[in-house]
């Protein structure tokens, strides 16, 4: 029998556009200032200063962003697959 490893997948890494990871890592108080350091907003990659940015927005600014969409993505794109509203399954 081949030596199998119980909860570990064998199955190749697939590499994904983003990728995150997370590390549980103890400082000592005496080193936080040399290891610790600010994070300027450059630092952080665009997909997630926007999910940060949506994660504060107000209601009525996610709705407006919503029906943007709709008008300028979801519409068109119903249009497009059905050829008219008609048959469509909105309204």
């Amino acid at each position: 029998l081949p030596q199998t490893n119980p909860g570990f997948n064998n199955a190749p890494f697939k590499f994904t556009k983003y990728s995150n990871a997370y590390m549980l890592v103890y400082i000592r108080e005496s080193d936080k200032d040399r290891i610790i350091c600010n994070v300027d907003e450059k630092d952080i990659a665009e997909h997630l200063r926007q999910t940060i940015l949506n994660a504060f927005k107000t209601p009525n600014e996610l709705i407006e962003m919503a029906h943007a969409y709709y008008a300028d993505f979801a519409l068109p794109k119903l249009v497009a697959d059905f050829g008219s509203l008609e048959l469509s399954p909105v309204d």
